[in-house]
């Protein structure tokens, strides 16, 4: 009877402990479970991720371009391919640098010498080539391609078109430096060139000429034709005195109907009164505006710098000398 209680306790202790590793061999397939579908959960993380950061690559407007690290493209998205006129496939294997100029590769040279010395990108502006050669302007950014050890297996670009932006600064640049009636350098500017001018004048040597140009009875020609017809004067003369001057000199408008020419590397009063002779003759020429002819004649003041001599009093003796021609019966040229 001992005997089988023995056994009876025996398979109670081997049960329970049967028990225990069943139960401790569910908690373990739990546990793998959880930790399959974290796995699982973070896959699909991962893959939609994935998924979209592909669906931006394909949809974006810039052109993104990864290149092995000596420069050979080995993807582009569909954007690169709009951007530079390519057609698919028409830039893998292609080295990246035949989508620049000379002055492009070099910025990009530096900038894949600087990311390989520790810098994380390179952000700058350049302008690319398309496929027709027309340049385009873009600004670039270039960041270093790693493997999971750290290893530098490429690069990648992004380029993005930065046209409209470039030519929006380059009509501001304009409108800075140019009078908008007339296409003439406005008032700045041509002080500006004067005292560069000023500063480059030496004695002996080739000497800057200046001369100070009024339109005779501008004020009775918007009275008489209207503000339009001054204009149209005024844009007329402006055109005649650039076809006069020589390559390298300067005509601007300086306020209302005066205009000052500077005319650097002269080497006499004779030569630049000769100059300003032709631009007295060529503005006295009957001007057609809206089927009517006006005439507009200049005044000009016509001096030589002295070196050292300040923009202020270059330009008071040129326009007193203007003034003498006024008095002398205007349409003249006199020397101060």
């Amino acid at each position: 009877m001992a005997d089988a209680l023995d056994v009876l306790r025996q398979r109670d202790s081997d049960l329970h402990r049967a028990r225990q590793q069943l139960s401790l061999a569910h908690q373990e397939l739990e546990d793998t479970n959880r930790g399959l579908i974290a796995l699982h959960t973070e896959l699909q993380a991962a893959q939609l991720a994935e998924a979209r950061l592909a669906a931006v690559v394909q949809s974006s407007d810039d052109a993104i371009i990864s290149m092995t690290s000596d420069g050979v493209i080995q993807t582009c998205n569909p954007g690169a391919l709009r951007l530079l006129g390519y057609p698919e496939e028409g830039l893998v294997g292609e080295p990246v640098q035949s989508l620049m100029s000379t002055q492009s590769q070099e910025l990009l040279d530096e900038s894949l010498r600087e990311i390989r010395r520790g810098d994380r990108a390179k952000i700058y502006d350049t302008q690319w080539c398309c496929a027709d050669g027309t340049p385009i302007d873009v600004t670039v950014n270039v960041c270093a391609l790693r493997d999971v050890s750290g290893d530098l297996i490429g690069f990648s670009a992004i380029a993005r078109d930065i046209t409209t932006q470039v030519e929006a600064q380059r009509q501001l640049q304009m409108l800075a430096r140019y009078d908008t009636l007339t296409g003439l350098v406005n008032r700045a500017e041509t002080l500006g060139r004067l005292e560069a001018a000023l500063g480059c004048t030496r004695d002996p040597g080739p000497e800057l000429g200046v001369l100070f140009c009024d339109i005779d009875h501008f004020k009775s020609v918007n009275d008489t034709w209207g503000h339009a017809a001054g204009d149209a004067v005024l844009a007329t003369v402006a055109t005649r005195l650039r076809d006069c001057v020589r390559h390298g000199d300067t005509v601007g408008r300086t306020g209302g109907d005066e205009m000052l020419v500077l005319l650097p590397g002269v080497h006499s009063i004779d030569e630049t009164v000769q100059i300003a002779e032709k631009i007295r003759h060529r503005a006295a020429e009957p001007i057609e505006y809206c089927g009517q002819t006006i005439h507009a004649t200049l005044s000009i003041g016509a001096t030589l710098a002295v070196p050292g001599e300040s923009v202020s009093t270059m330009t008071a003796r040129s326009d007193v000398a203007m003034y003498e021609a006024k008095r002398a019966g205007r349409n003249k040229v006199t020397c101060g």
